[in-house]
């Protein structure tokens, strides 16, 4: 599972940088530069990152699978 590999492709679709990713999920640009650094999170972020991208959970982890 490549949580930053999903995350960036969603974001490049949505057209946001990571301060605006981080104003979505209502966190830190901090939060979200650390996790796409680290390429994990846990499963309540996953949850909100999918939600934010408008995708299943499922659908999000797959993306970075590809």
């Amino acid at each position: 599972m490549d949580i930053t590999k999903s995350t960036k492709i969603y974001m490049k679709k949505k057209g946001w940088n990571q301060e605006q990713l981080a104003e979505h999920l209502g966190i830190s640009p901090a939060a979200v530069s650390t996790m796409l650094r680290r390429g994990s999170c846990n499963s309540d972020t996953i949850l909100k990152l999918a939600n934010v991208f408008g995708v299943k959970a499922s659908a999000f982890i797959k993306k970075g699978e590809s």
